[in-house]
């Protein structure tokens, strides 16, 4: 790989340096930049990071945010919420059903994103891709930890969630401070962060063994094997449809 970084894998990937990023670096709003007139989805919307992303994106003027939730109630009331004390059309949001354990939720998802006549981004919570008319940009941006997201639910009453819930309200960030890192990878890079992950607000290098032989022979397994499982969806004449090749890792 040729990518150059501000800082070695070894040290993005220190204990001292999470600590850092965490306690002294605090990412910057994203202004500055109109989403007027684009059609969002945001995955996991109606809680934490994904709520506060959607909240960010109607602060930037977006014209159409798709809410991709598990329970409709649930993303109804997120809306509902999203919508207060603001002047917005009736149809600027939208509350789909998505349920990535389900393949039938998925396949019925992707067949309903197909009547948009325009897709501009798809947040989707853990990654993002940013699409145009022929160009598909995946990246991938952490939020950091945060302490007020519902990602320990499962786990938050057993003695280790309970000192792992104290560990991250003292280190963690809000799911507001977090978002801003995800929205900034959605509206403010492009082409050149193809690929890549990016960690307060920057390209940033990935775990060390991406980087060694041995990374780069269990990558190239692992994306057989994802083709494979999503073969039934035919994700091969998909690839090759929306970027001859470019979405290969």
């Amino acid at each position: 790989m040729a990518e150059t970084f501000d800082v070695s894998p070894e040290k993005e990937a220190s204990i001292l340096n999470f600590f850092y990023r965490q306690l002294i670096r605090t990412p910057a709003e994203v202004q500055g930049v109109s989403v007027e007139g684009k059609t969002f989805i945001v995955t996991g919307s109606n809680v934490g990071v994904g709520l506060e992303c959607s909240r960010k994106l109607l602060d930037l003027g977006i014209t159409r945010l798709i809410l991709a939730v598990r329970n409709e109630s649930k993303g109804q009331a997120a809306a509902g919420e999203l919508s207060k004390g603001r002047d917005l059309r009736k149809d600027t949001i939208e509350v789909w059903l998505l349920d990535y354990s389900s393949y039938d939720s998925i396949c019925s998802f992707v067949e309903r994103v197909k009547s948009l006549k325009r897709l501009d981004i798809a947040i989707l919570n853990a990654g993002i891709m940013t699409t145009t008319a022929v160009v598909v940009v995946i990246n991938a941006a952490t939020p950091g930890m945060v302490h007020d997201s519902e990602i320990s639910r499962d786990t938050a009453q057993a003695f280790t969630g309970k000192l792992a819930e104290v560990f991250r309200r003292r280190v963690g960030y809000t799911s507001a401070v977090g978002a801003r890192m995800v929205v900034d990878a959605a509206v403010n890079h492009d082409k050149e962060t193809h690929g890549q992950y990016l960690g307060l607000q920057k390209v940033k290098p990935m775990a060390l063994m991406i980087y060694t032989p041995e990374g780069e022979r269990v990558r190239e397994i692992l994306w057989k094997e994802t083709l494979t499982e999503f073969s039934f969806a035919g994700v091969n004449g998909i690839i090759e449809e929306i970027g001859n090749g470019e979405a290969e890792p």
